[in-house]
């Protein structure tokens, strides 16, 4: 499979490297869940609202590990590209909601970002997400019995 490179910025790699941490050790004060940014979404982006312990997907739980919003963000996708380096196919990879039905959890994600450091991004992610081609690497081995892991069972 080709990748595309991903060039984060010096500050936007490490940002991506500290969020697979917390999210391979399961280290942050909400749940994850890669359906919303973050469950209590009202007030965009309010850093204090992320103290709750309600769900957020991995871009959503940025705010709440230290990863400070730049300036002039005004939505999440706007922090993930600022932030992260993520935007258009990156975004897709390393962020989407269309990775809940096969691959949800935070080692999950942490497993993409990692992969994304190290070699680009995926030409076809979108492909891997709804699983007509696999994934480029092995997943961490932690949790990997987990349900999320297996194939989505096909309806009878």
């Amino acid at each position: 499979m080709t990748n595309i490179a991903f060039n984060p910025t010096r500050q936007q790699r490490a940002n991506c490297e500290l969020l697979a941490v917390h999210l391979s050790l399961g280290v942050t004060n909400l749940a994850f869940d890669m359906r919303a940014f973050c469950a209590i979404d009202t007030e965009w982006l309010d850093p204090a609202d992320h103290k709750c312990g309600t769900s957020a997907c991995a871009v959503g739980l940025g705010p709440s590990i230290g990863i400070a919003v730049p300036a002039g963000c005004t939505d999440w996708c706007d922090y993930a590209e600022e932030a992260f380096g993520a935007s258009g196919i990156a975004y897709d990879w390393l962020f989407h909601s269309d990775w809940h039905p096969r691959y949800p959890t935070a080692r999950d994600a942490a497993d993409r970002i990692r992969y994304a450091l190290k070699h680009g991004i995926p030409a076809s992610p979108r492909a891997v997400m709804a699983g007509t081609r696999p994934l480029p690497y092995t997943p961490s081995r932690i949790g990997a019995d987990s349900p999320s892991r297996q194939p989505a069972k096909q309806p009878a």
